[in-house]
């Protein structure tokens, strides 16, 4: 093999390895993305235990299961059925303050409820033993 077909091969294996690794972020992003709008349906049905359940290991760390039930219900229920839920952003990072190194995904969100037309939520799917989970969510 010649060295300029060598040297072909290595720009073009280069290139590839540039691609995947653009495309490895948008792709964490729309897993994170599945991930949080499948655990949503399960809050938004109001079923705080499974949606605890669906947690990453450091959500569950730092609320237990009733801890969570009993404050879901006070921070959602005031806001009555979700009527529609909009992307508004969604950023990889793998630092966040209070949160041990790792992949995370913040995901806001543009949300209105019966009783509340202008919700902000923002969700925060980390990759947990490479299964993407919530670990954090607020709603304002």
């Amino acid at each position: 093999m010649s060295i300029v077909r060598v040297l072909v091969l290595i720009g073009i294996l280069a290139t590839s390895l540039n691609l995947m690794a653009a495309d490895s972020k948008e792709a964490k992003e729309t897993k994170a993305l599945t991930a949080a709008n499948s655990w949503l349906a399960l809050v938004d049905k109001k079923d705080y235990k499974a949606s605890w359940e669906e947690t990453a290991g450091f959500f569950k760390s730092k609320v237990t299961a009733r801890e969570w039930e009993r404050t879901v219900a006070a921070v959602r229920s005031p806001f009555g059925n979700l009527i529609s839920r909009k992307l508004k952003a969604k950023v990889y990072t793998t630092t966040l303050p209070g949160a041990p190194e790792g992949e995370y995904v913040v995901i806001q969100f543009d949300s209105q409820y019966q009783n509340r037309k202008d919700v902000s939520e923002t969700i925060t799917p980390m990759l947990d033993d490479s299964i993407w989970k919530v670990s954090g969510y607020f709603a304002k």
